[in-house]
């Protein structure tokens, strides 16, 4: 655990020394990112964080890492490469939605085909244990693109995305390190020390976004990692301490922001006669800015919510999970009324739109 957490550091250090250098030449190449209705701020600011983020953790997994491991685990290496990739060209060209799809096809066939993670049981949840091949396939690949958009989604405050992740990778990955994937936990906890290097640059006043090259390579990293949570937790070898009773809920909490607040804003969309993939203000982020909290204070009151949840799935982790579940589903849905309620009857008229010269959320002058 010693040398996974080094490499971590070593991760945070190549970051605040790196992203300085990355924002002036985003600057100057004119790779900004551009406001759109999409989003909450109104400046062009340098995007493509992701991209130091990516660099800073591969270099440290090639430099502290034998080549017999890095061979071993290759594959992911190279899925995590394409899925950045195709963030790059996204940030880029702005793809549609089919492209960036087939952007991340080969990283999926890599990752389930070749490496065979895969979703293979639902461990009793809904009554249902095993599932056949053809449905472990199916539902392991619409899992990776829909949790991977889901973390791209709620990549919409100065600081969100980057303090999300890094709270899931750190918890998956003590899990996995104390459960014998030494691996894939020393991964997750040097890309969080690179996200935590690239905070010190994002945190709100922001200097640099991290773009889709960020969303896209977190959203799926995190995925794949919370399947192997999944799958681990079946496998022989792993002691009864670290065991979950209800796997299923339990890596739901882990990604509670992203999974709720895009079955949230979804199905409001449905029931409003709209597409689920339209633009509005109702993700939860936007409810929390609507309180007139900030940037930084709703990114804090989300991180808190995300812990929280973290927390109770480890102190009921014997739970039946069909209980937990819909205990764990009542209790996030109870909170996004709650939310949406003291949102909506707010006192100010709060101006989502933020610009470099007016604070964030300043209350609308009321007409004479």
């Amino acid at each position: 655990m010693v040398f996974s957490i080094l490499q971590s550091l070593v991760a945070l250090v190549l970051s605040l020394v790196l992203f300085p250098f990355a924002i002036k030449f985003f600057k100057n190449s004119l790779i900004l990112d551009k406001p759109n209705k999409r989003k909450i701020h109104t400046v062009q600011k340098p995007s493509m964080g992701g991209v130091v983020i990516f660099f800073t953790a591969i270099i440290t997994i090639l430099i502290c890492n034998d080549l017999n491991t890095i061979y071993e685990y290759r594959n992911i290496l190279l899925a995590l490469f394409i899925v950045n990739l195709t963030g790059i060209f996204d940030d880029l060209y702005n793809l549609t939605a089919r492209y960036k799809l087939l952007g991340l096809v080969p990283a999926v066939i890599l990752v389930v085909v070749v490496e065979d993670i895969r979703i293979t049981s639902f461990y009793g949840l809904f009554w249902l244990n095993e599932i056949p091949v053809w449905a472990s396939y199916t539902l392991t690949i619409f899992t990776i693109i829909t949790i991977t958009n889901a973390f791209n989604l709620i990549d919409g405050l100065d600081g969100l995305a980057g303090t999300l992740a890094t709270i899931s990778f750190i918890t998956l990955g003590i899990w996995l390190y104390y459960s014998g994937e030494t691996f894939m936990a020393t991964l997750l906890l040097v890309f969080a020390g690179g996200i935590i290097g690239f905070l010190r640059y994002n945190w709100e006043p922001s200097k640099i976004f991290m773009g889709d090259t960020g969303a896209l390579t977190l959203g799926f990293l995190l995925t794949i990692s919370l399947i192997s949570f999944i799958e681990k937790n079946q496998l022989p070898g792993v002691e009864n301490t670290y065991l979950f009773n209800n796997v299923v809920t339990a890596a739901i909490c882990v990604i509670i922001i992203p999974f709720f607040d895009t079955l949230r804003v979804f199905s409001i969309r449905i029931f409003n006669g709209r597409s689920p993939f339209s633009p509005d203000t109702n993700h939860l982020h936007h409810l929390t800015m609507k309180l007139g909290l900030g940037h930084a204070n709703s990114t804090l009151v989300l991180a808190f919510s995300n812990i929280c949840f973290i927390i109770l799935a480890i102190y009921f982790k014997n739970v039946d999970d069909n209980f937990f579940f819909y205990f764990i589903f009542l209790l996030g849905l109870s909170a996004s009324l709650l939310l949406h309620f003291f949102s909506q009857n707010t006192k100010n008229t709060i101006n989502l739109k933020r610009t470099e010269n007016t604070p964030v959320f300043e209350p609308k002058k009321k007409a004479a």
